[in-house]
This record gives C-alpha cells, sequence and structure tokens, in this order.
C-alpha cells in the first residue's frame, strides 16, 4: 500500500507499458550513438551539450523516454499521487518496499519484470566496454 491505496496488481497494459520505455530507451541509445560517432564526441560532451542546448538533438528523444519510464512508474495511480514531486514518490516507494520486505513480502528489484523475460522486444544485443578489451 502507498499512500493508503493497494496497488492493482493486474495492470493490463503493462505489457504495453514496459514495450513503450524498450522502445523509447532503443530509440534514444541509437541516436546518441549516431551524434557520439558523426561528431566524435566523448560521452560527457554529449551529455554537456544536451543539458546546455535548449535545441539539442537529443533533447527530445530524451523527453520521450523520461514521459514512458513516468508512464510506467505512475501507472494505476490516481492523479494526485502523479502530480507528487518525483523524488518524495521514489522514496516513499522505496520506504513501502523496505516495509513490505521486513514483513517478509517478496520483492521484485530493478530491472525487467518476469512477464518480460521471454519476449525479444526488451533486449538488444548493444554492450558498452573499452576499445582494446574481448568483445569490443
Amino acid at each position: 500500500m502507498l499512500h493508503d491505496i493497494e496497488l492493482d496488481k493486474k495492470v493490463p497494459e503493462k505489457t504495453k507499458i514496459v514495450k513503450d520505455v524498450a522502445e523509447c530507451a532503443r530509440e534514444f541509445y541509437k541516436l546518441k550513438n549516431k551524434i557520439r560517432i558523426k561528431s566524435d564526441l566523448s560521452l560527457r560532451d554529449l551529455y554537456r551539450g544536451l543539458e546546455l542546448s535548449v535545441k539539442h538533438p537529443l533533447k527530445k528523444a530524451q523527453e520521450k523516454l523520461d514521459q514512458a519510464v513516468k508512464k510506467a512508474y505512475y501507472y494505476g495511480l490516481p492523479k494526485n499521487m502523479q502530480k507528487e514531486d518525483p523524488l518524495e514518490f521514489l522514496l516513499g516507494l522505496n520506504l513501502l518496499c523496505y516495509k513490505k520486505e521486513k514483513e517478509g513480502h517478496q520483492i521484485v528489484g530493478p530491472g525487467l519484470p518476469s512477464f518480460c523475460n521471454e519476449d525479444k522486444v526488451y533486449f538488444s544485443d548493444d554492450t558498452i566496454g573499452l576499445k582494446g578489451i574481448e568483445g569490443d
């Protein structure tokens, strides 16, 4: 229960919501790499430009990903809870998970929910590595 509201465990759109996050993340990653390689920028320089520029090409993709993630976190919650400060909301959610875990309930950790494990749409073969190290 969060803010005296029992969260619905049967979320009919949960697969679509997770797919939206995966698709937005993949789009962001591809665009980020395209810009980084074309401009010969380090990730630090790329993100610095994103923070400083109002019209940075990644800005729209980042906002789209942020909205997809926000929708996933807030799905099924009352509108008034969706208007809370995101950090306060996440702290409350974290405290709730802590209490539930102390009571012996199983807590699903970060990452994909179990209903996604068999669907390849959620996975990619993209990796981050160092040049010259095996696998790169």
